[in-house]
């Protein structure tokens, strides 16, 4: 029994009845506009049984960045409609959308930037600019030298931790 099948499966190989290589296109082509690169994959290896590298292989040919920021902005913007999101508060919630969808982190925070306008100038201030508005406070408010002390030291500490921000918080490197 064992051969008969292996013979049958050979055969609708031959005639192209079982070619994995034309169902991950074709079921990228149902799903590229449902779910992002890393769900697709996750679906057709974990659940289907393709092999990785095929699967790996043939998502990077046909789904390149420019097309995933903008079907993940498509989300983006129906999510944010359907929930009645108007403001930043609600950024990290279609983030996580995004992410259980199957985008990239990267691929996410480049659509979040360009949904929610996240990073802002003042998120991205140099350490003189920090430096100039913190000595304009201290002259203005007449502050006493120990207030000045912890200012500057907070300052310090800032100049070693480069502080990223995503989605409203920061997070030090």
């Amino acid at each position: 029994h064992k051969n008969e099948v292996e013979y049958a499966l050979e055969r609708a190989k031959k005639y192209k009845y079982i070619d994995d290589a034309e169902y991950v296109r074709t079921f990228l082509l149902f799903n590229k506009n449902r779910y992002g690169a890393k769900k697709i994959a996750y679906k057709l290896v974990n659940e289907k049984g393709v092999d990785k590298k095929l699967v790996d292989n043939i998502l990077l040919d046909n789904l390149d960045d420019d097309y995933q920021i903008e079907s993940a902005t498509k989300m983006a913007q129906k999510y944010v409609k359907q929930k009645k999101i108007v403001d930043k508060s609600g950024a990290q919630k279609v983030a996580t959308h995004l992410y259980q969808k199957g985008f990239d982190w990267r691929i996410i925070n480049k659509v979040m930037t360009n949904l929610f306008d996240i990073f802002e100038e003042n998120d991205f201030q140099t350490d003189t600019e920090n430096e100039d508005s913190s000595n304009e406070d201290n002259s203005d408010k007449g502050e006493n030298k120990e207030e000045v002390n912890s200012a500057e030291n907070e300052e310090k500490e800032a100049e070693t931790m480069l502080p990223v921000k995503f989605l409203g918080k920061e997070y030090p490197i």
